[in-house]
């Protein structure tokens, strides 16, 4: 079993399945991501289909899903940070490659190097900083929708955070 950080790679993939980590954790994690951002696009297709269905129905004392434009808001930053995540994790992270590309190879490996450093150590920056807000700008009654907000805040670390393991490995050394 691979358990050193090259896991997270498209790199550790699987020579007999394309595409696919031969870690069964990664291999968990990457289910866990792929389903969990289908069902919270599922959910934030469905939010406003549904509350445009019941007022179409016109039922008496309904007045709309409540905050249901903060709870899209809330779905949209989800969503933005499960496909940076999953961006990240096939390498399709918007990238300098077209400059590296016409570089000589020694300079090609520096330039990679030097890009996955910087963009994980401005991942880890934004992670760090993402969870003191999560911890400590909104209090712990805080809610949208009946949903603590937490919740939804909860993904902008965690995005971060994987996003950092991922460029931390995505590059080898020079």
């Amino acid at each position: 079993m691979t358990t050193d950080a090259s896991a997270f790679t498209p790199a550790a993939a699987s020579p007999s399945v394309p595409g696919r980590p031969r870690n069964k954790l990664v291999r968990a994690l990457w289910g866990t991501e792929k389903y969990l951002t289908a069902a919270v696009v599922a959910v934030l297709i469905a939010v406003p289909i549904i509350e445009a269905v019941l007022r179409f129905l016109k039922i008496p004392g309904f007045e709309g899903i409540p905050e249901a434009g903060k709870i899209v808001q809330h779905l949209i930053l989800v969503v933005t940070f499960l496909g940076g995540m999953l961006t990240t994790r096939e390498g399709q992270h918007l990238a300098i490659g077209v400059v590296v590309g016409s570089l000589k190879k020694p300079w090609q490996a520096v330039c990679h190097f030097a890009s996955a450093l910087i963009s994980t150590t401005v991942s880890t920056a934004l992670s760090l900083s993402a969870l003191s807000m999560v911890v400590n700008a909104f209090s712990a009654d805080a809610a949208i929708g009946g949903f603590p907000i937490h919740i939804f805040l909860f993904f902008l670390p965690i995005g971060y955070l994987f996003m950092g393991i991922r460029f931390s490995t995505s590059a080898p050394l020079p």
